[in-house]
């Protein structure tokens, strides 16, 4: 815990510094995880959330694994990260973001191993007086398939609506796929009870998610979705509403 707090005064002491000196200079911050966890955790939000309103715009997120597990699967890791840190940047109304490296594993190893789990997020001052090009997302050394839940997207019990604290995440969403110019896009929808009607439903959840992304501009050519039920829950037998909730999802899959 001591080293939690440590690391969040750096971070405000480093940007109070940087705007001081009036400079175009990158301000780093540093989010660390848990072995396979790619969640914001509250700190993390606690960290974000007083940087934010120092912030300019994002210049690049840069996202990295541990090597425990497969190459591939480290690389899908630094993905979902980096793609979750994105989503929330963008639903607090920050310019775009003009790059993304998702590293996996590749990088210089350090010890303890938690300094790998990590995501380093550049950004430039609102004091800088250079602009910078907007370019796309890229995505380096990536695998040709990437499979994640929208856990920010939540819906209305046994309705084909997104609650009220989701709304404010699709447009990130929307903008955030729409730059990966990817080849396809597959949606499914997941339920946490079966039968006929939550078959159903779990389809009218997965377009009403594709059918938001096509009126957002993305081709709906490179898209599909699909409901699925309860076949594949996360939890098998829920006890807790949280538990439930996890079933109750829509995933994506991104093949570039």
């Amino acid at each position: 815990m001591k080293q939690k707090f440590e690391l969040f005064f750096a971070i405000i002491f480093i940007l109070n510094i940087t705007g001081k000196a009036q400079h175009n200079k990158d301000t780093l911050v540093t989010l660390y995880y848990n072995t396979n966890e790619f969640r914001l955790t509250d700190e993390h939000y606690i960290i974000l959330d007083n940087v934010l309103p120092k912030i300019k715009r994002v210049r690049k997120i840069e996202s990295f694994a541990d090597s425990i597990g497969s190459v591939a699967d480290n690389y899908t890791l630094s993905f979902k990260r980096a793609f979750d840190v994105g989503i929330y940047l963008l639903a607090n109304n920050l310019p775009s973001i003009t790059g993304n490296l998702y590293q996996g594993e590749q990088h210089k190893m350090y010890f303890p191993l938690y300094k790998n789990r990590r995501v380093d997020i550049y950004f430039i001052l609102k004091s800088a007086n250079d602009s910078l090009d907007d370019q796309k997302p890229s995505i380096n050394a990536k695998p040709s398939v990437i499979e994640f839940d929208l856990e920010n997207i939540g819906f209305i019990p046994d309705m084909p609506y997104v609650n009220a604290n989701s709304v404010g995440y699709l447009e990130p969403l929307a903008k955030q796929l729409k730059a990966y110019n990817a080849k396809h896009i597959d949606i499914i929808g997941h339920t946490n009870a079966g039968g006929k009607f939550y078959e159903e439903l779990s389809e009218k959840r997965a377009k009403l998610i594709y059918d938001f992304l096509v009126e957002k501009g993305m081709d709906s050519t490179h898209l599909s979705y699909r409901g699925v039920g309860n076949s594949k829950p996360l939890v098998r037998f829920p006890e807790t509403d949280e538990e439930k909730k996890k079933n109750m999802r829509v995933e994506i899959i991104i093949s570039f």
